[in-house]
């Protein structure tokens, strides 16, 4: 369960994942809506925080990769 987990990017603009849930190794797929996290065009990070605020993953991606329009994966 991700009850009162969030996304938040360097902005801090906070995306809520309360009422997701993930099986252990899966994959979620979080699709932002428009204005929801404005992420930047020329570079930003995202981090995964839990329940408490403590970061449990981050991602960073470069204005390259922006500009491109694909997705930037963690592996």
């Amino acid at each position: 369960s991700l009850q009162n987990w969030s996304l938040v990017d360097q902005a801090g603009n906070r995306v809520s994942l309360s009422g997701k849930t993930i099986d252990s190794h899966g994959t979620l797929l979080i699709k932002l809506t428009p204005g929801e996290m404005p992420l930047n065009n020329g570079g930003d990070s995202v981090e995964l925080r839990d329940s408490n605020g403590n970061v449990m993953d981050r991602i960073s991606y470069t204005r390259d990769q922006a500009s491109t329009r694909g997705f930037v994966t963690k592996r």
